[in-house]
């Protein structure tokens, strides 16, 4: 296990797009791209975008939105985000949609990271689990009758720190 002092040395090494957003007390992150998205188009591939919200406690706020990348199963949108400085994020749904011009946008799924992907005690940090490996890189599922379409995201903020009595008797 790191020791505080190496869990703060590995956050300033890694390649966060946000650097203060750690340092606030933010979860940082990218949503980098979605895989096989499901084709919604009748002539030509989906117009894929997402809308990211967090829930904190009971309530749901929408934050924000990536571009639309056009024509494409596979889109990359590298949307670099802060999330949560100053409170105590319980999840966060990414909804991902089909852009469309002449009607409402076609809901393709959600993808959901929650307390099981990390936790926060005085920072954020990653938890690794199934969607997640001990770099952050997680691979949601997004919940449609395909089996392989998901949302890949990057967390940027690091293991848990170690508590202090767990230092003392790692040296």
């Amino acid at each position: 296990r790191l020791t505080k002092r190496q869990s703060t040395s590995l956050l300033e090494e890694t390649n966060d797009p946000n650097p203060g957003c750690i340092k606030n007390g933010g979860l940082s992150l990218t949503i980098i791209k979605g895989t096989n998205l499901s084709d919604q188009d009748f002539f030509s591939k989906s117009d894929g975008y997402v809308k990211y919200s967090t829930v904190v406690g009971t309530k749901a706020t929408v934050v924000g939105s990536t571009d639309v990348v056009g024509n494409t199963h596979h889109p990359e949108w590298n949307k670099h985000l802060c999330l949560g400085s100053g409170e105590t994020i319980n999840e966060i749904k990414f909804q991902i949609f089909d852009k469309d011009v002449m009607s409402q946008d076609d809901d393709m799924g959600t993808a959901v990271l929650t307390s099981s992907h990390f936790g926060k005690d005085i920072n954020y940090f990653i938890k690794e689990n199934d969607d997640c490996d001990e770099s952050g890189l997680c691979k949601l599922d997004i919940d449609t009758e395909k089996k392989d379409d998901q949302l890949i995201i990057q967390i940027y903020n690091g293991p848990a720190p170690v508590q202090a009595a767990e230092s003392e008797e790692s040296t």
